[in-house]
């Protein structure tokens, strides 16, 4: 017959013992990970932190698993709004558009003092094309 002795309130653990349980946690964040529940097995890792702190670089690499796997599970954020009133879309219109700015899409510089900017204005070309290719069909 086999007795296992766990420390009572009154005996210290020793270190053996204690790096073993830590194990146990280490192991037992890893199952936690791969079920995806995150917040179980940080607090795991924290736990075999204070058991075996001799660990430290290897209960950090821990951590910054746990913590990229919640930045992947997180939904992405939509980009901020370029002013109020439309969420996530940069600013169209004559009225909405900043000095130096193309009228026409608000995002491209102005230079060499072009009315629109050289993207739009080749929009425009290939949109009079079309526009008279229709007409002549």
């Amino acid at each position: 017959m086999v007795l296992i002795c766990r420390p009572g309130p009154g005996r210290p653990r020793t270190g053996e013992e204690r790096a073993r349980e830590a194990g146990t946690a280490d192991y037992a964040a890893g199952l936690m990970w791969r079920s995806g529940r995150l917040t179980a097995a940080r607090q795991l890792i924290a736990r075999a932190r204070a058991l075996d702190p001799a660990q430290a670089d290897l209960w950090a690499r821990r951590e910054a698993a746990i913590t990229a796997a919640e930045r992947a599970a997180q939904p992405p954020q939509p980009p901020a709004a370029s002013h109020p009133g439309t969420p996530g879309r940069p600013a169209r219109g004559r009225a909405a558009t900043r000095p130096g700015m193309c009228p026409d899409c608000g995002t491209a510089q102005l230079t060499c003092g072009r009315a629109i900017c050289q993207a739009c204005g080749a929009l425009r070309l290939l949109r009079g094309r079309d526009a008279g290719a229709e007409a002549g069909q």
